[in-house]
């Protein structure tokens, strides 16, 4: 075999030796990085194929031994790049996980997204939790579905097929726990006790542990309930009634009779600490 020759195949199998080496120290924080070391592991097993199938067509043994040699050697090379890929992704996977607990910004997106032809009529409705009382906004794109209190519109909208959500949800000291536009969601880690999510919902808990926002995109309306402030502490509830006599919803607004919102009371749908148990929903949800 010419000297040119080995020094080549050798050369190829040291880079990919050093592909993957590289492929495996790379992954860092960086999303990018676990994007590197899978093209890394990829570039490594074709250039091993290419040695293995250059080896295999020089060899002299007869055919059947390359056939079986080629199907180990080949099973061989799948099953590395089967394994490396996993746990790349397995770490990745993890590394998502911590961000989505750390994560107090995020976007609602139903599970299936739903498109409408221009001659689908899409009506803009509102359920008040999941009791089945629907709240259909018929005025004018944009325009909010409820006015009870300042600066503390509920709207929802249409826009690219969807429907989209816009509020805020304030203390009774007028500080801001959570906003929602247009879906994007943000909450005030310094003014919350917890929230959990996942694709298509929020939760959001206020400093006292009570809930005071769950929200979320089902096929074709928003299920919703919340408690919220505006600046001068005036209260607005909205929220899904229990009991055998109390089917559908009850809107709530305080008064100087009635200062306290306390007839509401929104029942958790998540599983809580969120840190232990993302995205998971309790029983019978």
């Amino acid at each position: 075999m010419p000297k040119l020759e080995v020094i080549l195949k050798l050369g190829l199998g040291a880079l990919a030796l050093a592909l993957i080496g590289y492929g495996m120290s790379s992954m860092g924080p960086s999303h990018l990085d676990y994007q590197v070391a899978k093209a890394c592991y990829y570039s490594a097993a074709l250039l091993i194929i290419i040695l293995a199938g250059v080896w295999l067509i020089s060899s002299k043994w007869s055919m059947g031994i390359r056939i079986l040699l080629a199907l180990i050697i080949y099973g061989a090379i799948g099953a590395g790049l089967a394994t490396l890929i996993g746990i790349t992704q397995n770490r990745e996977e993890m590394q998502n996980q911590e961000e989505r607990k750390k994560a107090y910004t995020g976007r609602l997106q139903p599970e299936k997204k739903i498109l409408f032809s221009g001659k689908d009529h899409i009506y803009r409705d509102l359920e008040i939790g999941d009791s089945g009382a629907l709240l259909r906004n018929v005025g004018l794109e944009g325009t909010p579905i409820f006015h009870f209190i300042e600066v503390n519109d509920i709207v929802i909208e249409v826009e690219d097929g969807q429907l989209k959500l816009s509020t805020k949800i304030r203390d009774k000291k007028g500080q801001i726990i959570a906003e929602i536009i247009k879906n994007e969601w943000k909450v005030n880690p310094q003014n919350s006790w917890d929230r959990n999510y996942s694709q298509n919902s929020l939760e959001v808990r206020d400093t006292t542990g009570d809930i005071v926002l769950q929200v979320k995109l089902v096929e074709d309306r928003l299920q919703f309930q919340a408690k919220l402030y505006d600046s001068t502490g005036r209260g607005f509830a909205i929220g899904k009634s229990f009991g055998p006599e109390k089917r559908g919803g009850i809107i709530e607004q305080t008064n100087p009779n009635h200062p306290n919102l306390i007839i509401v009371s929104i029942k958790p749908m998540f599983k809580y600490p969120s840190e232990l148990h993302l995205g998971e929903f309790v029983e019978n949800h």
